[in-house]
C-alpha cells in the first residue's frame, strides 16, 4: 500500500473482496467475524471464521487480514487438522517479521 494508513483502511470490507473457490463442493454453514488481537508487527487485524460442510464432513476456514506497516496481508487457512487462532496468528506474525526484515 502507499502508507500504513492505507494498509489499515484496506481492512474495511476485507471479507467482501475474497475470490470464490469455483472447485469447492462445500456449503457454508456459518460465518462470523471474530475478535483477534493484533499479533506482533500488526497495527490492526480483521478475522473471520467460516464453518462449511462437504461430502467429507465439517471443516473450519480461518481468514485473517492485517495491516503490517505499509503492507496488507491476507491469509486463508483450512485443512485437516483444523487450524486454530493462536496458530494462525503465530504464522501471520512470522510473515510480518519477514516483511520487515
Amino acid at each position: 500500500m502507499a502508507s500504513a494508513e492505507d494498509a489499515k483502511s484496506a481492512l474495511t470490507g476485507a471479507g467482501q473482496r475474497g475470490l470464490a473457490n469455483l472447485h469447492a463442493n462445500a456449503r457454508s454453514v456459518n460465518e462470523a467475524v471474530v475478535t483477534v488481537e493484533p499479533f506482533v508487527g500488526a497495527s490492526a487485524v480483521w478475522a473471520c471464521e467460516q464453518r462449511t460442510e462437504d461430502r467429507d464432513g465439517p471443516e473450519v476456514v480461518l481468514m485473517l487480514a492485517a495491516a503490517v506497516g505499509e503492507w496488507f496481508i491476507v491469509m486463508c487457512l483450512a485443512g485437516s487438522p483444523a487450524w486454530d487462532w493462536p496458530s494462525a496468528t503465530q504464522l501471520a506474525a512470522l510473515q510480518a517479521q519477514r516483511l520487515s526484515a
